[in-house]
């Protein structure tokens, strides 16, 4: 159902059948009504992402230069929508080429550590837990001022606890605490397994 003519036809279809067993209860009607409108607008969304990745893919192609590169007049800004869109689509190959642009051609960049979370949190997804503690620790360390570098203190810490080394995995979310003891991911889920590890650590 992933066009808005389809949406429709399921919608009128959805009533129809209602309608065809007699006079349907207002209840009936309403959670049809409901049921209904909620495929419709999921099609409507689903149809502006393809659009918006589409988009974006086109723009890419047309904004390569001879060597294959993302051509160097992208602004950062605008490497940044299109990595943002490559990621809700989970294209994170895409979307980490648009970061590494916003590196390497606007170093000194106020995107700059969202590019480095986007990286970290695309590898994190892929589980590939070593780059994603790299990349996390370099933002932690870098850039530890701001809501991503605090956020990827935490990250690094709960990378270590995926890859099985809890002990290392404690110890950086000991730090975590003592640098941010009021940082927004204290309650996590993640911080909670990590924080369990640490406890039994101590009781070894």
């Amino acid at each position: 159902m992933g066009r808005p003519e389809q949406s429709h036809s399921f919608f009128k279809k959805l009533l129809g059948r209602y309608w065809e067993r007699g006079r349907p209860r207002p209840q009936s009607l309403v959670s049809a009504l409901g049921l209904a409108l909620a495929f419709v607008s999921l099609s409507y969304s689903q149809s502006a992402t393809d659009a918006s990745l589409n988009a974006v893919r086109i723009s890419d192609r047309a904004d390569r230069a001879a060597n294959g590169k993302l051509a160097p007049q992208i602004t950062s800004a605008e490497h940044m929508r299109r990595a943002g869109i490559y990621l809700t689509n989970r294209a994170f190959a895409p979307a980490r080429e648009h970061w590494q642009a916003v590196l390497d051609n606007y170093p000194n960049d106020p995107n700059v550590p969202a590019a480095l979370y986007g990286m970290a949190r695309s590898y994190y997804v892929e589980r590939r837990y070593e780059d994603a503690r790299q990349t996390y620790e370099k933002l932690a360390h870098g850039y530890p001022q701001t809501k991503e570098g605090r956020e990827a203190s935490n990250f690094a810490a709960s990378s270590l606890l995926r890859m099985g080394r809890g002990a290392e995995a404690a110890a950086r979310y000991a730090e975590y605490l003592e640098k941010y003891p009021n940082g927004e991911r204290i309650r996590t889920p993640s911080s909670g397994s990590i924080a369990r590890e640490r406890d039994s650590l101590e009781m070894l």
